[in-house]
């Protein structure tokens, strides 16, 4: 059930940014290779719709930096993530794993060693981690 009292106007970035039940489990931790998992999943739904709207979501949600962007645009709104960001002077401790782990991806990917989806790599593992800000 929806309560549409509580709709109203956002900013088209902040509706097309990843729903919440895919962000990390205390928003700034870094995702569990679960969520990691169905982010995935979750993006290549949207990708099968020629909409723009979903172009619009493709845009925002596909990018390494998609948790980052996500807090940064969410911190406008709350003060919790704003004060948590800018004691780590806006830069996730753990964006970097996140890159090589999607890089990792890609080449399993290129070699045919998807079904793996890199687990017992490097970067499977620190993107298993569980870095904690603030």
């Amino acid at each position: 059930m929806i309560d549409w009292a509580f709709a109203g106007m956002v900013p088209l970035v902040r509706a097309a940014s990843l729903p919440r039940l895919l962000w990390p489990k205390d928003l700034l931790t870094a995702p569990s290779l679960t969520v990691w998992a169905d982010r995935q999943a979750y993006i290549a739904a949207v990708a099968v719709h020629p909409s723009q709207a979903a172009s619009y979501m493709r845009r925002w949600q596909t990018p390494q930096d998609v948790d980052i962007r996500t807090l940064f645009l969410e911190s406008f709104f709350s003060k919790g993530i704003h004060v948590a960001l800018a004691r780590v002077g806006w830069e996730l401790p753990y964006s970097k794993l996140v890159i090589q782990y999607a890089a990792e991806e890609r080449q399993a990917g290129k070699s045919g060693n998807s079904g793996n989806r890199g687990r017992g790599a490097s970067g499977s593992e620190a993107v298993d981690q569980t870095t904690r800000i603030g």
